[in-house]
């Protein structure tokens, strides 16, 4: 007897190699829902075919941090390319805890568009050291 499991129409799902299976969860980048339904499979049947392999479960495990590195890239980009406050806030709130940069947050809106939490000793850094710029600015202006 069979033991794959039926759906509700009583077909049986495909059987995909572990290279195909894994091939479709990078292209998903690590969504193991939507690699399931790219896959005809419902996600519980691939996330228990991903764990009962080793393989599998560390090619995940790879995909997953590969995607994070994807994402530290943008951030990077925005914050040095962009110089995105928000990007920059951001990257101080998780990388930089050991500096202070993890005290209790404030919400904020900016341009009314994007609610986002800051650290609040961060942006009174911040608030003294623009108010400084500016007033250099305008004493550069004023001579």
């Amino acid at each position: 007897m069979d033991k794959k499991p039926k759906f509700g129409d009583g077909r049986k799902p495909k059987r995909y190699t572990d290279l195909q299976i894994m091939q479709v969860v990078e292209e998903c980048k690590g969504n193991v829902s939507k690699a399931a339904d790219h896959l005809g499979y419902n996600r519980k049947y691939l996330s228990t075919r991903i764990a009962k392999s080793e393989e599998m479960k560390i090619e995940l495990v790879e995909i997953r941090e590969r995607n994070v590195d994807r994402a530290e890239d943008k951030l990077e980009f925005h914050i040095y390319e962009k110089d995105s406050l928000p990007a920059l806030l951001e990257y101080l709130k998780a990388q930089g805890k050991k500096r202070g940069y993890g005290s209790p947050s404030i919400d904020v809106t900016m341009k009314g568009k994007m609610e986002h939490s800051v650290d609040a000793d961060l942006l009174n850094s911040l608030v003294d050291k623009f108010s400084e710029k500016l007033d250099n600015d305008v004493e550069e202006d004023e001579s």
